[in-house]
C-alpha cells in the first residue's frame, strides 16, 4: 500500500493509494517522537466524512482504524492533527 502526503499549515494529509484489505491502516512513518512529525496525533479524520476516527500512535506507527467502505470513489484521504 502506498500511502503519500502533503501538508497545509498544521495539518498533515495523508493519501491512501489503493484499497486497504482489513480494518485497519498502520502508517509506520508516523511514529511517536519521529523528527519528521515530532507532536503526537491529537485527531484523526476521513475527509468526506464527519468526525474523528479512532487511531492509536506507538513505536509501531500511526494505526488507524478503516470504516467498512470509503465516503467517495476516490482514494481515502485522512486529516491528521
Amino acid at each position: 500500500m502506498c500511502i503519500r502526503f502533503t501538508t497545509k499549515g498544521e495539518i498533515l494529509y495523508a493519501f491512501v493509494l489503493g484499497t486497504p484489505q482489513t480494518d485497519s491502516l498502520t502508517i509506520k512513518t508516523l511514529t511517536r517522537g519521529r523528527s519528521e512529525f515530532p507532536k503526537p496525533v491529537a485527531r484523526v479524520e476521513l475527509v468526506g466524512q464527519e468526525g474523528a476516527i479512532a487511531f492509536v500512535q506507538d513505536e509501531r506507527g500511526l494505526t488507524i482504524r478503516l470504516p467498512q467502505r470509503s465516503p467517495s470513489d476516490y482514494p481515502f484521504c485522512f486529516r491528521i492533527r
